[in-house]
This record gives structure tokens, C-alpha cells and sequence, in this order.
């Protein structure tokens, strides 16, 4: 971080935590709801970015306020994962049942529950820690489970159609057994 007019400015994505990238993609969301021009957006985002409240940007200098916009210029790059938190998520077999229903409803609207599926499926950091953590380590372990409960589900729907497959013949052969005792 390099600090600017007092205000510590992140310089890559490693910097953000996840709590402050979910309000930023808040403030980005806002801005297709309303008239909001673009200095104004540009504002919030930094007072959003920088954990300071709206009136501090807009009493900055032009020169420190060019100087921070050239420093976050990564907000507008891909976010690419890093490998210092090590994620270690429970087997989807393995959840207890009312961990599996708050799985479930947690899904169905995963970009406002992330931080609480991920806490959920792991028993090292709580929500209020994966908040905190740097939003390039949250989505890799958001990417993993999400490749780990692929695999499961595929395993598991290939187990059922394999079952499926083993009563349909099961049921031929007494078919075939009760035609040949009759004929």
C-alpha cells in the first residue's frame, strides 16, 4: 500500500479485502440503477476502496486525486488468485444435513453469500476472516469448492444412473423369469 493525502492506497487486487470488493461491486451495481455521472461514480468507488467516507475524496486536490486514480488502475484488470491461503473444504458427502439445506439456499444466490458458503464448507476461518482476506485468495477458494462440488455431483449422478441401470435389469430378469416358468 502506498499512502496518498493520508489515505493508504491498495495497489493490486492482493490488497482488497473481500468485504471491500463485495461493497465495490455494490457501488459498480448502483451506478447502472442510477444518473450518476462519472466523477461521481469515480468518488464513491475510492471512498468505497480507500474506507473513507465520500466528503475526504472530494476535499482532495486534483493532483493527489489523479495520483490515487493512477495508483488503482487494477481495479480495472482481472483479478488473478493467489496461493497463500490453503483451503481445506469439507466433502460434500460428508456435510451434515443442515449444513447441506444452508448449502443448498446459500447457491441460489452465491454472489451475496460467498463468504458464508465458504465458511460454511470449512471448519479454519469463519466469515468475519474470509471478509477480511484478499479478495484474489477468496475467489480461488470459491473456484475450488465450486470444482470440487462439480466432481461430486458428477460422481454422484453417475452412481444413480448406474443404480437405475442395475434395477432395470434386475426387473427384466424376473420378467424373463416368470415368462419362462409359464411357457
Amino acid at each position: 500500500m502506498v499512502n496518498i493525502a493520508n489515505l493508504n492506497i491498495p495497489e493490486s487486487w492482493d490488497e482488497v479485502s473481500f468485504g471491500t470488493y463485495q461493497l465495490l461491486t455494490g457501488v459498480e451495481l448502483g451506478k447502472e440503477d442510477t444518473k450518476v455521472g462519472e466523477l461521481e461514480n469515480s468518488i464513491k468507488i475510492l471512498a468505497t476502496l480507500l474506507k473513507t467516507n465520500i466528503k475526504v475524496i472530494e476535499e482532495l486536490s486534483a493532483k493527489d486525486f489523479m495520483a490515487i486514480q493512477a495508483k488503482v488502475q487494477f481495479l480495472s484488470k482481472e483479478i488473478e488468485h493467489s496461493y497463500k491461503v490453503k483451503w481445506n473444504f469439507i466433502p460434500v458427502n460428508k456435510l451434515s444435513m443442515d449444513k447441506w439445506m444452508a448449502y443448498e439456499k446459500y447457491k441460489l444466490n452465491p454472489e451475496e453469500n460467498l463468504t458464508k458458503i465458504l465458511a460454511l464448507m470449512q471448519n479454519e476461518y469463519t466469515e468475519a476472516q474470509i471478509k477480511e482476506m484478499a479478495v484474489t485468495e477468496v475467489l480461488r477458494g470459491f473456484f475450488i469448492l465450486q470444482k470440487n462440488s462439480t466432481k461430486y455431483m458428477k460422481r454422484f449422478q453417475m452412481c444413480l444412473h448406474l443404480k437405475m441401470i442395475k434395477w432395470k435389469l434386475m426387473d427384466y430378469w424376473r420378467t424373463l423369469k416368470k415368462k419362462l416358468r409359464i411357457g
